[in-house]
């Protein structure tokens, strides 16, 4: 159902991949956790290449406490090399110092310093430049912007980031004068993108460290965000190194967006993920396109069953059991339908209950071959895996129908239509 490029979890896991009332801060008045909206349509004038970042101010101001640093992901636009980040300090701001920094992308949040720099009396209601040591960017890479006024300098420091958006991360230092070699998570939050950008300082792409197998990047080409590297033959080549880490690094990522990093939809207490197929690659906020839930569901949920005999990690067998939940509470046809107690394959993007889809499909369509795809991968699979006998019956009776609504195949017909209303039976 994908039809643009954004991030969707319609695929295996390593194309997966905020809540809507924000954990009060720590030290924070009632005051200062009140939302302080403000127009996001400002826009720095830049005619230097922005690497990362973004140019607009979001419409929430933020702080924390001195000595606690908070890092924004973002997702590199462009390779080069930079000497200045520029963040926009928001009016209110009193803070003597401002201190910001480019951390890599970790397996959990933030991973290791880049570069950093700091900047005295940081003008309030602008943007300002902060001076780095030279940092070399690559194109499609996620990095994250890490902000905080230090400990023992005065006033405080204030910025702008979204109400709601992507994820960040505190520092888990509550006394830093300076940003850590290598960060340590505190408390997450869902405020990215912060309003802050680097700029290149040239043109020209850094050369990319040497890889195993000679990889080469390919230029202005992106694969799900990332940068697209070829070996010597050119063929496609993973981003990964050292290349025999490279199924660990994805899949453990993958799941620990799932698992850690996905917002909550707002207005409910379930995350994204069950309310839609496809989201925002640097917020993770969905999209307006309808939902997929029996094939992502079971794509999701077969992943899991293998990532949990790799890696020993129950918690992805919670996270399939709880779409799972979901799916049959939710998102199972009446046992009055003319196709009764199977899974609806579409919904309205954002709607709690399933099959209603009035964009594509049509309320009351559904795809049969989506119920055997979630009766095999999805629920047999988990029944598999858990013991719970649930999941069984559901898959039991996903076969069921499928093999009494069978007809006969030809080099004209499939023996089951490709969509059909579920309440009438009528082939659509």
């Amino acid at each position: 159902m994908k039809r643009h490029p954004a991030l969707t979890l319609a695929g295996a896991v390593t194309f997966a991949l905020f809540a809507c009332t924000e954990t009060p801060r720590q030290n924070e008045t009632p005051q200062q956790a009140l939302k302080q909206p403000a127009p996001n349509t400002l826009t720095a004038t830049e005619t230097n290449t922005v690497l990362l970042g973004v140019t607009t101010i979001g419409n929430e101001s933020d702080t924390n406490p001195n000595g606690n640093a908070e890092a924004f992901v973002t997702t590199a636009t462009a390779a080069g090399t930079s000497t200045e980040l520029r963040v926009y300090v928001d009016t209110g701001n009193t803070a003597a110092r401002l201190v910001a920094g480019i951390y890599t992308d970790g397996p959990a949040g933030p991973g290791t310093l880049l570069s950093s720099g700091a900047l005295d009396q940081p003008q309030a209601g602008a943007w300002n430049s902060v001076k780095l040591a030279s940092v070399s960017i690559r194109a499609g890479e996620r990095y994250w912007i890490a902000l905080m006024a230090p400990l023992g300098s005065s006033g405080s420091l204030r910025f702008r980031d979204l109400n709601s958006g992507g994820a960040t991360w505190t520092s888990l230092e509550t006394n830093l004068t300076a940003l850590p070699g290598t960060w340590s998570n505190g408390q997450r939050y869902n405020n990215s993108p912060v309003s802050a950008y680097l700029v290149a300082s040239s043109t020209t792409p850094p050369t990319p460290p040497s890889t195993p197998g000679g990889q080469k990047p390919v230029p202005n080409a992106t694969l799900d965000t990332r940068q697209v590297y070829v070996d010597d033959s050119g063929k496609l080549a993973s981003w990964v190194t050292p290349l025999d880490k490279a199924f660990d690094r994805v899949s453990t990522s993958s799941f620990d967006l799932l698992l850690n990093r996905m917002p909550k939809e707002p207005g409910q207490t379930k995350e994204v993920t069950f309310f839609h197929s496809e989201y925002d690659p640097d917020t993770f906020v969905g999209s307006g396109w309808p939902n997929n839930p029996a094939g992502k569901n079971a794509m999701l949920a077969e992943s899991a069953a293998l990532f949990y005999a790799y890696s020993g990690n129950r918690a992805v067998i919670n996270l399939a059991t709880r779409l799972l939940d979901h799916q049959l509470e939710f998102g199972t046809t009446p046992s009055t339908y003319a196709w009764a107690g199977v899974p609806w394959s579409t919904a309205r993007a954002g709607s709690v209950t399933y099959g209603n889809d009035n964009i594509v499909e049509g309320v009351d369509v559904l795809e049969p071959d989506k119920i055997g795809e979630l009766g095999y991968h999805g629920y047999l699979r988990i029944w598999q895996v858990s013991g719970d006998t649930r999941y069984r019956d559901a898959a039991i009776n996903c076969a069921n129908v499928l093999v009494a609504k069978i007809r006969p195949g030809s080099a004209n017909q499939s023996p089951w239509p490709y969509r059909v209303n579920a309440r009438t039976g009528a082939v659509v």
